[in-house]
Formats: C-alpha cells, structure tokens, sequence
C-alpha cells in the first residue's frame, strides 16, 4: 500500500503510516530511529538531514548505506478470505495461507452470517481461489 502510494504520487500515506510507527511505540531505539529517518529521506531531505547530524552521524545522511530487510518477516501465515455467495460478498474469514477447499468449506459452514445466506440450499458450484476468495454459487 505505502508503495504503490509512492508510485501514485501520494506520498501522505506514506507519511502518516510511517508516523503510526512513533505512536504505537513508547521508546524507539536509536537504530530505529536512523532507519525510519533513512526511509523519509527521499521525501524531506532537509529536515531528516538535520536530524542524522543531531544524532551525531558524522556523514551526510544522503551517503548513508539503505536499509537492510529481512524477507523471512514478510511471509504471510494468515490471511483474510473473502467468502461469496452468488458472486457477493457475504462474509470474511481469518484462516492459514495453505489451507485446502475442503477446509474452507468446513469451517464457513459452521459461521451462521453465512448459513442465512444458504438456508439450505444445495450448493451447485464452489469456486476457491487459494489465498483470495471462494464463493459458493446456489
């Protein structure tokens, strides 16, 4: 999202997420600090420039290596699954990435906003996008 904010030439929710960062957090590290003052930057070079040199670095903060990620911490384990009936959308469901259609099926049967939709009735089709969706077409 804050990425495609970028791309967009949006860049306020690029801001106010990164600002989220500070008020969530009672202390923040130095380290941590110099990250999000490295990812803000590009976007206010004056102003992050001055705060690199008040936390005594010595080199200019436009010189300053990127930060490093780790992309094992941005693996999905669960996500939110739209479930449909007749093509609209009538529920969602937190549930684990790898989870089967049969699962799925198990588990949305048992949640009763969707059970008024189907009142049942015979289900003629199921369509599961793995990761995103399944609808259950009567």
């Amino acid at each position: 999202m804050k990425t495609l904010a970028i791309y967009a030439g949006s860049f306020n929710p690029f801001h106010i997420g990164h600002l989220n960062i500070l008020e969530k957090s009672e202390k923040i590290s130095k380290s941590h600090y110099e990250i999000l003052i490295k990812l803000l930057s590009p976007f206010a070079p004056h102003i992050t420039e001055e705060l690199w040199l008040i936390l005594k670095n010595k080199s200019s903060i436009h010189i300053a290596p990127w930060p490093k990620y780790d992309e094992s911490k941005l693996v999905q384990k669960e996500i939110k699954m739209m479930i449909q009936i007749n093509a609209k959308i009538r529920g969602e469901i937190d549930i684990d990435v790898e989870v089967d259609q049969e699962t799925v099926l198990k588990l949305i049967k048992e949640m009763p906003e969707i059970d008024k939709w189907v009142n049942g009735q015979i289900v003629k089709k199921v369509i599961f996008i793995k990761g995103k969706l399944i609808n259950l077409v009567i």
